[in-house]
């Protein structure tokens, strides 16, 4: 088995890159394929740090439950629904918002030029430290549907709908109701 040097790889290289520069159909192919894979590598590197860990996940799995369950009560209530059962979406995780002390400080030669430091403000519980956490931010809504006996009704749907978005503070855009189907089908 004969190996390529270096200057060999490189002329070989370059005739490739020439027939495929007078071959516009070879180009277009070789283009796309090159944008493709650099798509797929960069949401891989951006897919690799965003994973939350368990716990976070457990308490957005906890609060979109209670969600649905509350709403579930809540819709089956409603004259004509009937049965009901929801799904919830989020759309992002729970933020939390921790308190910060900040100052200014001014350069002594320079009265026109200010520096502004932020830093966190941490509690010390024994050897244990942390951050004050002054609320959380839930996640955000970003769809919901139900489904229910009594949405064949065009008035019964309004009213879920109408319900859904008041509680939710969402548009109606992001509700679908739709029918149950019933036992026998």
């Amino acid at each position: 088995m004969r190996y390529l040097k270096k200057q060999e790889l490189w002329q070989s290289f370059a005739k490739l890159i020439e027939k495929i520069k007078k071959d516009k159909k070879s180009l277009i192919i070789v283009t796309v394929c090159v944008v493709i894979i650099t798509g797929l590598l960069l949401s891989e590197l951006s897919a690799s740090g965003t994973e939350k860990p368990p716990q976070e996940q457990k308490e957005e799995a906890v609060y979109e439950q209670e969600l649905e369950k509350r709403l579930t009560e809540l819709i089956s209530t409603i004259d004509g629904a009937g049965e009901a059962k929801v799904m919830i979406t989020l759309k992002n995780g729970e933020e939390s918002v921790f308190a910060k002390n900040s100052g200014m400080e001014s350069d002594e030669g320079d009265a026109q030029r200010l520096q502004s430091e932020q830093e966190y403000v941490i509690l010390k519980s024994g050897s244990e430290e942390s951050g004050l956490k002054l609320k959380t931010v839930y996640p955000e809504v970003s769809g919901v549907a139900v489904v229910c006996h009594g949405a064949e009704s065009p008035y019964v749907r309004q009213r879920i709908i109408s319900t859904v978005t008041a509680v939710l503070g969402i548009s109606s855009a992001k509700v679908s109701v739709v029918k149950m189907k019933s036992e026998g089908n």
